[in-house]
């Protein structure tokens, strides 16, 4: 979202104190799942446009609306945040990708 001052002599104060991320009212998310996730969501990978300010509880909560076959495995999925091991809550970015995968096991 874009915010632009129609009137050109009058001196708008709060857009000088948001930064890009306080205007976006959305937040698009790109999700790739690998093995046993891929197969229980039936794609490789979604798009989810979430509302902002957004975070992975929130994400994680659209992925299971929209996959419910997921749900038996989210206690044990693992998440990258655009390739960073995520262990917690935190908010999401505009354009970020979020990488799921069950344990990895093998020997």
């Amino acid at each position: 979202m874009c915010f632009r001052n129609k009137s050109p002599n009058r001196s708008n104060k709060l857009s000088q104190n948001l930064s890009a991320s306080d205007l976006l009212v959305s937040v698009t998310v790109n999700v790739a799942y690998f093995a046993q996730a891929r197969e229980l969501a039936g794609t490789k990978e979604d798009e989810f446009v979430l509302n902002a300010p957004a975070d992975m509880n929130h994400l994680f909560s659209e992925i299971m609306n929209a996959h419910p076959k997921l749900q038996g495995i989210r206690d044990v999925l693992s998440s990258l945040v655009n390739g960073r091991a995520v262990w917690e809550n935190v908010a999401l970015n505009d354009g970020d990708r979020v990488t799921l995968f069950p344990p990895v096991g093998g020997g």
